[in-house]
């Protein structure tokens, strides 16, 4: 009891009493303090307190097997410290200028002292906009543009005299190339007869490895073997023009543009 220069928020802790797990939380600026609430343990976080500011507090113990018997505690007080801006909070990962990147990413920093969240900013602009707060210290991103730089800073904020805050520095990263996809050569083949797509790779640049997803544009009678394949095997059971397409996408999440190969299926011709 008596402390002073305590931050905000804080945390008021009390041992436990046999025969109860609940407590009645009496806490306020006078003594002696108003009830608060019931908390059922031995811990209570407490925020938004004003700054140069006593206050008090003292618990009640509720008997489990009596509900009708209670035990209050002395009453406690502390004083609590300034308003001051917080700390600058340091950036931990990803490192400053760190290529290639993943589409989605995980921004960390430390905890200064003094905050009591953050706000992300975060964007493909060198002055990035506020994307969000939290009061933890990670945020995931996601960076939908490829071959593109960046931008992230973290604002520690302590909600007292109208808001105090300090910003970290301003990062960058660079995300990876987009993958490159290749579906074929045009082919002719006949009905009932497999012809193998794809190329020699059907997957470039980016970062491997990739993920296929092959598909048949519109007309019906045409067969794939695999979606999922790099080389598929197709099969037009009909005489038509078909259209096949694939899409490749790269370990770090990113997309090719789409690559389509033409099939022409031509009926068989009897001399």
């Amino acid at each position: 009891s008596g402390s002073t220069g305590v931050p905000s928020p804080t945390t008021l802790g009390w041992n436990p009493v046999s025969g109860t797990t609940d407590f009645n939380l009496y806490f306020g600026t006078v003594n002696p303090p108003p009830l608060a609430g019931l908390v059922p343990g031995t811990s209570s976080p407490i925020a938004g307190l004003a700054p140069d500011t006593t206050y008090y507090w003292r618990v009640e113990a509720l008997a489990s097997c009596n509900p009708g018997t209670a035990t209050l505690s002395p009453v406690w007080s502390f004083t609590t410290g300034s308003c001051t801006a917080p700390l600058a909070p340091v950036l931990t990962a990803p490192a400053n200028g760190a290529s290639p990147t993943p589409r989605n990413v995980t921004l960390t920093w430390n905890a200064p002292a003094g905050a009591e969240d953050y706000e992300v900013y975060f964007g493909d602009s060198s002055t990035p906009l506020a994307v969000g707060t939290t009061s933890g210290l990670t945020w995931n991103a996601t960076a939908a543009l490829a071959e593109t730089t960046y931008y992230w800073k973290i604002r520690a904020r302590r909600n007292c005299s109208g808001g105090l805050y300090a910003d970290s520095e301003l990062r960058s990263f660079n995300t990876g190339p987009r993958p490159v996809a290749a579906a074929g050569a045009p082919r002719t083949v006949h009905p009932g007869e497999p012809t193998m797509l794809g190329g020699s790779p059907t997957a470039t640049g980016g970062t491997p490895p990739y993920t296929y997803s092959w598909s048949i544009l519109a007309e019906s009678g045409g067969l794939l073997d695999s979606t999922t394949s790099p080389n598929p095997s197709f099969t037009g059971a009909v005489e038509r023009e078909f259209t096949v397409q694939v899409l490749v996408t790269d370990s770090a999440g990113f997309v090719s543009t789409p690559s389509q190969v033409q099939v022409t299926v031509l009926d068989w011709i009897f001399l």
